[in-house]
């Protein structure tokens, strides 16, 4: 008899939880299997460094990061795989990836840095070199003063 089903997300949909007996190896399995699957799913939605710094942002901060990836899916561009770090978003030419807009929620806080680069912030071009750069909430383009170190937390 089922004394309950448990919604699981990952390879099973739900598990459904079977009493035997107080004391049989069938309970001990199944409350093993539901154990075992409660730490997989708490390890795949651990939040890595980058959704943790976006989490602590502003709700201005957070909106933006929104807005920015929305704006580069609309140029087509695709999101690069990482791991926690800046997340980038370019083409990928010539087998390489060229990025187009970088967002990074995280202050960096090594030693010898440029001024800006302690604080949450974006990058964003629309071509390479000289007046590629690009504000994509004001439309201004021109030179690296225009689309780098840009304030996340700002209202735009």
């Amino acid at each position: 008899m089922a004394i309950g089903e448990l919604p699981f997300f990952g390879t099973f949909s739900r598990i459904t939880v079977v009493k035997v007996g107080h004391n049989s190896l069938t309970n001990v399995a199944a409350r093993t299997l539901l154990l075992e699957k409660s730490a997989i799913v708490r390890k795949e939605f651990e939040l890595n460094r980058f959704h943790q710094a976006a989490r602590n942002l502003s709700e201005e901060g957070q909106n933006n990061i929104r807005i920015l990836r929305g704006w580069a899916k609309s140029k087509g561009w695709v999101k690069a795989p990482n791991s926690g770090g800046p997340e980038k978003w370019g083409v990928v030419r010539n087998g390489e990836f060229e990025w187009n807009l970088l967002i990074k929620p995280e202050s960096s806080m090594r030693p010898n840095l440029e001024a800006g680069s302690n604080i949450p912030r974006f990058d964003a071009r629309i071509k390479r070199g000289g007046s590629g750069y690009i504000n994509p909430f004001t439309g201004e383009t021109g030179d690296v003063g225009i689309g780098e170190h840009l304030l996340l937390n700002k209202l735009y």
